[in-house]
């Protein structure tokens, strides 16, 4: 999860944490506070060094976030040899239809705009997990 905001991390690593999932497989959350962590965490991925680990099955990405913004980071993922396959859901407050429109033409593969009650949060968890891990078959599955 690429996001500035220390509750929604907060909200969301809840909400994953009290999911039920229809299926099994290992959940390693990690979050990056802006598109340049993202950007120097896959770098690190994809070259070894530090040792960060593969790279991410999905993203989930903010869009406003100070550094490098969302769309930019999402971008530099699409534009890469290496990591233009892995999805990237846009996780963000903006209800603007532009900011969809364009991150759908940059390559975003979802539009989520951030639920208001930890309640829906926690359902559209549940939902992106069911579908994104355990429905979906992803080549690098």
């Amino acid at each position: 999860m690429v996001d500035d905001d220390d509750d929604d991390w907060l909200l969301v690593k809840e909400a994953f944490a009290e999911s039920q999932f229809t299926c099994d497989f290992e959940l390693d959350l990690r979050r990056l506070k802006d598109g340049l962590e993202l950007v120097d965490y896959l770098d690190k991925c994809i070259s070894g060094a530090d040792q960060k680990g593969p790279l991410p099955n999905l993203i989930l990405l903010d869009l406003n976030m100070p550094g490098m913004h969302g769309k930019e980071a999402l971008k530099w993922v699409k534009s890469h040899p290496t990591c233009r396959g892995i999805p990237v859901v846009i996780f963000t407050a903006s209800t603007e239809k532009a900011d969809a429109v364009e991150c759908y033409q940059y390559g975003s593969s979802s539009f989520l705009e951030k639920p208001r009650s930890y309640d829906s949060l926690k359902e559209m968890i549940q939902t992106l997990c069911d579908y994104w891990a355990c429905i979906l078959q992803l080549p690098n599955s």
